[in-house]
């Protein structure tokens, strides 16, 4: 099994992940080109999950019979999500001590 992985305007992907459904510990990435090649030994019907970051994942039924090279190319569309509103909050603590211990070095010293 090998083919290339592109996006919506034909641009390479480089580092998607390929993975069989049925075993997502066995996979590859795609290269510098957007390849991939996965060695699917099993002859029974197999999907295989496409996914990158920021695009929808794939997945694609492939049937491989004995010593055949299939050959599959695929698109990834891009996915985008809109946020609502987003909430940032900052706090600051300090100890009675250590601020103590610092207005007395910037305070004027006396000297008896």
């Amino acid at each position: 099994m090998r083919g290339r992985i592109v996006d919506e305007k034909g641009e390479t992907i480089i580092g998607a992940n390929i993975v069989l459904k049925s075993n997502p510990g066995y996979g590859t990435i795609s290269d510098f080109d957007g390849n991939y090649s996965l060695k699917i030994e099993s002859p029974e019907p197999q999907v295989l999950i496409f996914r990158f970051v920021s695009y929808k994942t794939q997945e694609v039924p492939v049937n491989v019979k004995d010593g055949q090279v299939l050959v599959k190319n695929v698109i990834l569309t891009v996915e985008s999500a809109e946020l609502g509103e987003v909430e940032i909050v900052a706090r600051q603590s300090r100890e009675k001590d250590a601020y103590m211990e610092k207005v007395k070095m910037n305070s004027a010293t006396t000297i008896d």
